[in-house]
């Protein structure tokens, strides 16, 4: 897989994410689904990842625990 470095945008200050992979679900089931994101931060740093609020009338997902934390001790892809 091809690494793309994120680039901060001129309007706002959040990056949009999207599935590493094309998952198809049926009502009522869950899976993970991996995101495909490696980061690394300055100590004392963290990025934080959440839905959007259209994400669920736009794809019919909710995130179960609808946020996550990622510190300057995580740099992998292991972020299902």
């Amino acid at each position: 897989m091809k690494l793309i470095r994120l680039k901060k945008i001129d309007k706002g200050d959040w990056i949009d994410l999207c599935s590493a992979e094309t998952v198809k679900m049926k009502q009522g089931k869950y899976r993970l689904i991996k995101l495909g994101v490696g980061m690394i931060h300055p100590k004392g740093y963290e990025a934080h990842i959440a839905p959007c609020s259209s994400t669920f009338t736009s794809f019919g997902v909710i995130q179960t625990n609808y946020c996550g934390i990622i510190d300057e001790s995580y740099c992998g892809d292991n972020d299902q």
